[in-house]
């Protein structure tokens, strides 16, 4: 009666009529009610539509039995409907699934060939005449398991080290009066880390740190079993972990060793280029703007370019020095104007009167003092100097102005000596060379959008005719 009051229409087929009367019982009775499952498999008794199905419902009752060091038995309560299973399993540390079996119909699966002591990952699903279902998973683990005294061994030699990841806890024994355990942990980027040795009670064990070349380059030789080594800002690269009994000291009783390594974040800005180790490629920086950089390796200098447009006042600062650094000023010609060589971390300042012009900040390390994690902050400070805009420069008769600089949506772009009617040319080059924008310029002042370009510095270069204008800007 629902299905012809409330669905069927003239011109319904007998599909619509399967859908419908379906839909009525499930309307009545509920989902999954024995009504909707006797409407279902009626109408599949004529030939219109699939049996009811309860594919969408995942097994249950997952148990596991028989376990031993290397097997067990798994198995699940029968679903209805049901045409076979398919069964996966996996250690729990791994993230590949193993097949156990594909379309078997029965509800139990013998696994075999496991490791002892291991806790295993299994799961489970229904596969019907429309579909499959999700999967149930549960875990069982493996009976046995290896004992510390043996774990990770042979690990005697920096050649046999057993490979230990950054964070992870792994349990060992230093068993006999011989016994050395090395492990080996890799760094993929410049880290501090980390190594914690806890040991049992009643026994002096020490722990050694070596670099890959096998420099001893920390250690921990107190008077218990409990260790901490800290090493920051070290290099990417592989580390060897030493634990050694003192005097002979050892324990059948399990210690713990844990190496993490966290990963430093780079306190360089953007203008601290792999270029500027010479004039020829600095980066143009801001004015009354902190600019941090690294002197790293031994030997490293820094140099930083700015432009002063109209003379006068300005003082270059040298601040939160890691080490013994210095700081000269040389003009386009590379001829030195000033020096600040104050001793150990004292900042240096240089105050002096520029002419217009273009000048270069140089900071080195006095001594090949260098750091590579921890940098310096260097800012050059307007006084009476100014520029058009920062960044702007003079390049024969005509002056190109380029403002605001550092920009990020919208640079203005001042041409005081382009003639009305001309046309020219703007090209934005990066500091590899690569044209990254070009437009045409058809007034004394215009804007260009630069939202699109990465952050860096960039080249700016004006072609009126056979004459070339250049000058620099930052996208922040």
């Amino acid at each position: 009666y629902r299905t012809n009051t409330f669905y069927l229409i003239s011109t319904s087929n007998y599909a619509a009529a399967r859908t419908y009367a379906i839909q009525s019982a499930v309307d009545l009775y509920g989902s999954g009610s024995p009504e909707e499952i006797a409407t279902t498999n009626a109408m599949y008794a004529v030939g219109i539509g699939a049996a009811y199905s309860v594919c969408g419902t995942a097994p249950s009752g997952l148990a596991a039995s028989a376990i031993t060091n290397t097997s067990a038995t798994v198995s699940w309560s029968a679903v209805g409907g049901a045409v076979s299973y398919d069964v996966d399993y996996k250690l729990n540390t791994s993230s590949t699934w193993t097949n156990a079996a594909t379309a078997t119909t029965s509800t139990s699966v013998a696994l075999s060939g496991l490791t002892l002591g291991s806790l295993y990952d299994w799961r489970v699903r229904v596969n019907c005449s429309t579909g499959s279902s999700g999967y149930s998973q549960a875990q069982f683990t493996t009976t046995g398991g290896t004992s510390c005294s043996t774990a990770f061994e042979p690990n005697e030699t920096q050649a046999t080290a057993a490979t230990i990841s950054s964070g992870i806890t792994n349990t060992a024994a230093i068993s006999s009066t011989t016994d050395v355990d090395y492990y080996k942990i890799v760094t993929t980027a410049t880290s501090n880390n980390v190594f914690n040795l806890v040991g049992p009670s009643g026994v002096d064990y020490d722990l050694y740190i070596y670099n890959s070349a096998g420099t001893q380059i920390g250690s921990g030789t107190g008077a218990t079993a409990t260790e901490t080594v800290t090493l920051n800002n070290q290099a990417a690269g592989a580390y060897y972990i030493r634990v050694i009994g003192y005097n002979g000291a050892n324990s059948a009783t399990c210690y713990t060793i844990k190496a993490t390594a966290t990963t430093v974040t780079s306190c360089q800005s953007a203008y601290d280029v792999s270029t500027n180790g010479t004039i020829s490629g600095a980066a143009l920086i801001p004015f009354n703007t902190n600019i941090t950089g690294l002197i790293s390796p031994s030997g490293d200098n820094d140099y930083y370019k700015f432009v002063i447009t109209t003379g006068g006042t300005a003082t270059v600062t040298l601040t939160t020095l890691p080490a013994d650094y210095d700081l000269t000023i040389v003009n386009s010609s590379g001829t030195q104007l000033a020096i600040s060589q104050n001793g150990s971390t004292t900042s240096e300042t240089i105050t002096r009167t520029y002419t217009a012009g273009t000048y270069y900040a140089r900071v080195y390390g006095y001594n090949n003092a260098n750091n590579a994690s921890s940098c310096y902050t260097l800012k050059v400070q307007l006084g009476t100097a100014s520029v058009f805009g920062e960044g702007t420069e003079i390049t024969g008769s005509d002056v190109l102005k380029v403002y605001p600089n550092p920009a990020s949506d919208v640079l203005h772009i001042s041409v005081p000596g382009l003639k009305a009617g001309t046309q020219s040319t703007i090209r934005v080059v990066d500091l590899k060379g690569t044209v990254m924008m070009e437009e045409k310029i058809t007034a004394s002042l215009q804007q260009i959008s630069i939202a699109k370009l990465p952050k860096g510095v960039y080249m700016l270069k004006l072609t009126n005719g056979d004459k070339v204008t250049t000058s620099k800007f930052i996208k922040q």
